[in-house]
């Protein structure tokens, strides 16, 4: 016997099992946030929309043909939204990486927004990220 009381090794192991637990689940919590963004009713066809947290942490997603989008794992609490749209985008034609400059088409359907909606201090566009899934439609004036 090595002097050592029994089961005082299996209560340390333990203690640590929970600590690693406890340490793990103090990390920021997250939530998912999915919507649609629509201007004067009508759900905007390309773009990008932006959510800044307030401790600077920043993360996009794309607005699809029907105007839905859908942020993963941003972190909970307040957050300023941008929303961006370009009249035109860039035309691939291979897999060769695309060249400065290159051939580019209208956005089918493209609706135009004010200029407003993409600087964070302007939009007045805000959401309170909650941990887990939510929906957030965003309808621009």
């Amino acid at each position: 016997m090595t002097g050592q009381r029994p089961g005082l090794r299996r209560r340390a192991c333990l203690c640590c099992c929970l600590l690693l637990v406890f340490v793990a689940g103090c990390g920021k919590s997250k939530g998912t946030i999915s919507g649609t963004v629509k201007y004067k009713k009508t759900p905007l066809t390309s773009g990008t929309i932006i959510f800044r947290g307030a401790d600077g942490y920043m993360d996009s997603a794309s607005i699809s043909a029907t105007g839905e989008y859908r942020l993963e794992n941003f972190p909970v609490g307040e957050a300023r939204i941008t929303v961006v749209t370009q009249r035109y985008e860039k035309v691939v034609t291979s897999s060769k990486p695309s060249t400065p400059g290159g051939t580019t088409r209208e956005v089918k359907g493209f609706v135009a927004i004010p200029k407003k909606y993409s600087d964070p201090e302007k939009s007045g566009l805000t959401w309170t990220v909650t941990k887990g899934s939510q929906e957030h439609d965003i309808d621009l004036d």
